[in-house]
């Protein structure tokens, strides 16, 4: 296991020796709870950002998550796997 994991192991109450994207339901329902609870406030308008284009940016693939994560799978393990064909000859 990764020492983050072993360090992190009490804290977040994660499961021993299993798959790190596991985790007790409990503890973060009550984030997701918290962030729903301060949007429907309107709290985040608080918040002035300034108009920054890396800000833009980050917001704009922040939108677009779900088809970033989708398109960059198949070219992700393509590249790795022509790299592995060519390197695997030598």
């Amino acid at each position: 296991m990764h020492p983050l994991f072993e360090l992190l192991h009490a804290p977040l109450h994660l499961p021993a020796r299993h798959t790190e994207d596991l985790a007790p339901f409990i503890p973060w329902f009550g984030t997701v709870l918290s962030g729903i609870f301060i949007m429907h406030h309107g709290w985040i308008q608080c918040i002035v950002l300034p108009q920054i284009k890396l800000i833009e940016n980050i917001a704009w693939m922040g939108r677009h998550a779900l088809a970033i994560y989708l398109v960059h799978q198949p070219l992700l393990f393509g590249a790795l796997g022509t790299f592995s064909y060519f390197t695997a000859s030598v």
